[in-house]
């Protein structure tokens, strides 16, 4: 063998090993047509302002953004709802993902730099303080807190959003610098407010119009009964023994109170006898917050000496009777362990007679009759108001022979035994109970008609004759308020609190002015007045400006200014986003976002 050929044979393994460790790579880096760097792929899925490319890890890390983006602003709007907002659309994600791709690169554009760690803190501090009032101070573990249940987001993205926030914000605080609110408005809004009425009303009762009732007609009352067949099914039923400390019957074995008890129960017990003041202000004065009450008045004890007696005489039955009962409520207790969780047939009976006696007390035993919950006003005569028989017999969990917890009424303290129950029947038909009730219905709905349709023609008279024409017409009993103001917390001035604030609701909410009148329903005032009707009218509106002018005109200018920038920035943006012609950025799957990782305890 010749050196040629050994040289050509030896080097041969040598030469292929240096030639695939140089070319692969350079084929490598030829087909993937970028450097090891990463630098120069181009995996551009869309555009915005005709040559800003968009690549896909940007469009996708602003899709996981858009999430926050998304819950902060329904939160700004429903603030009650934060950590139960319901989770974005698709096309939500996307639309929020564009917008901020194109609001930033606008940012960018005119110069705006990112954001500081100073900055986003500070905004981060802005967005706690709204959820807390400040009351629960900022740490990185409330942070992620905030960030997961809130915002839903980890928290990288959770801070990668507030970081575009700021910028964003920038942005639109220097489009929209200027002041916007129109002057006049700002002094009419302030006039608007501060306007102060008074208005003379009348009540019209549906009792004065009893006599004018009509006993219904035979077929009104099968109509009725027919349109409501399950409000007159025959209600259930129950028997109630009871075993009560009578303190209207037991003070009347009281002994009459010396001077001296008398004298010390008005000291006790000064409060009851406390002078009603009336709080007045005159003609076009408002009530302020800030105003001390006037220190309490009380009758004198001579004034209040003959009514004493009776109050000493009730206190000192309630020291006697109620440990009475309560003795015989806690040998129940006892009883009921010892024998197998039951009571014995005659337990009331036989505890009546172990305690009647002590102190001179004598307990009440009886049964009541049958009785519905509609006849339970009935039962109450007997045993007390308040007793919360309602509720307790007729809960299904309660069964014959259960006992009540010891209950104290309006007429002493008692405990109740349910004896038995009775189902009600679906469809009883036209009962002589259920065509009572019927009736009372009927009427009920008559004078309610006549009442309104009374306040109505007065109302009419007024617009059609004036106030003066119409009290002569209709000598009611017409008053007035005094001056107030339409606010929330305007005081009529009036002895019934619940009509003084329909009235200023009704007259605030319907912009009233001077020489206007309106009918006010009673189902406004809660139950106790439901049925009535009131003509209310406005005698009188003053405009005053507040004591604080100026303070108050600053602080409704900002107030009107940030409405009216909000809405210039939101169009602003909007205008932006359809400018920037925004080219390809959808998803694979044909514009499904992807939604964000559900947040970890272990992620960072």
């Amino acid at each position: 063998m010749n050196f040629q050929k050994f040289v050509h044979r030896s080097t041969k393994g040598i030469m292929l090993s240096i030639a695939l460790i140089m070319i692969i790579p350079l084929v490598l880096w030829n087909v993937g047509g970028k450097s090891g760097s990463g630098q120069d792929v181009d995996d551009t899925v869309g555009t915005i302002f005709e040559t800003v490319k968009i690549s896909k890890r940007e469009f996708n890390d602003q899709k996981l953004r858009a999430h926050p983006a998304y819950y902060w602003r329904m939160v700004k709007i429903y603030p009650r709802m934060a950590g139960r907002i319901p989770e974005p659309k698709n096309e939500d994600v996307l639309q929020i993902a564009k917008r901020n791709l194109v609001l930033l690169q606008e940012a960018k554009n005119n110069g705006i730099p990112k954001a500081t760690k100073s900055e986003m803190q500070r905004k981060l501090q802005d967005i706690w303080f709204m959820f807390t009032g400040g009351r629960v101070p900022m740490t990185e573990q409330n942070e992620e807190m905030l960030a997961k249940t809130v915002f839903r987001a980890t928290l990288s993205t959770f801070e990668a959003w507030i970081e575009d926030l700021v910028v964003i914000e920038k942005l639109l605080g220097l489009m929209s610098g200027a002041e916007f609110a129109d002057y006049d408005k700002i002094y009419d809004r302030l006039m608007g407010e501060q306007q102060s009425v008074r208005v003379t009303f009348a009540g019209f009762d549906p009792a004065e119009f009893v006599r004018e009732l009509k006993p219904p007609r035979t077929e009104e009352i099968a109509k009725q009964y027919e349109a409501n067949k399950s409000r007159y099914r025959t209600p259930e039923k129950a028997r109630i023994e009871y075993l009560m400390a009578d303190v209207d019957e037991i003070k009347k074995k009281a002994p009459e109170p010396t001077e001296a008890q008398l004298k010390q129960y008005y000291e006790e017990h000064k409060i009851e006898f406390q002078k009603t003041i009336e709080h007045k202000h005159g003609p076009g004065e408002e009530h302020k917050d800030e105003e001390k009450p006037a220190p309490p008045e009380y009758k004198s004890l001579s004034e209040v000496q003959a009514e004493i007696p009776e109050k000493w005489k009730r206190k000192w039955a309630e020291e006697n009777a109620f440990p009475v009962i309560d003795g015989a409520s806690k040998e129940l207790g006892d009883i009921f362990v010892a024998n197998q969780s039951k009571y014995p047939d005659n337990i009331f009976g036989e505890l009546k007679n172990k305690y009647s006696g002590q102190k001179g007390i004598e307990l009440t035993h009886d049964v009541t009759p049958l009785f519905d919950s509609r006849r339970l006003e009935e039962i109450e005569k007997i045993v007390g108001s308040n007793s919360g028989l309602g509720s307790w017999a007729f809960d299904p969990k309660n069964k014959a022979g259960d006992i009540s917890m010891s209950v104290q009424t309006s007429k002493g303290k008692v405990l109740f035994k349910l004896l038995d129950k009775k189902a009600g029947e679906e469809n009883p038909g036209v009962t002589l109970q259920n065509r009572e009730l019927i009736v009372k219905e009927l009427q009920k709905e008559q004078l309610r008609k006549r009442v309104q349709l009374q306040a109505s023609t007065v109302v009419d008279e007024i617009k059609a004759h004036g106030m003066a024409a119409t009290r002569l017409k209709y000598p009611v009993e017409w008053r007035s308020t005094r001056y107030f103001k339409t606010d929330f917390n305007g005081d009529p001035g009036i002895e019934d609190r619940a009509l003084g604030g329909a009235i200023r609701s009704r007259v605030a909410q319907g912009k009233m002015k001077a020489g206007e009148a309106m009918v006010l329903q009673g189902s406004t005032m809660g139950r106790e007045k439901q049925d009535w009707s009131y003509v209310l009218y406005v005698d009188d509106v003053v405009s005053s400006p507040p004591d604080d002018l100026e303070a108050k005109f600053q602080e409704t200018r900002r107030e009107m200014d940030g409405a009216v920038r909000e809405q210039y920035q939101e169009n602003y943006a909007n205008q932006m986003v359809f400018r920037a012609n925004i080219r390809g950025l959808e998803s694979k799957d044909g514009g499904k976002a992807e939604p964000p990782p559900v947040p970890h305890d272990d992620d960072n």
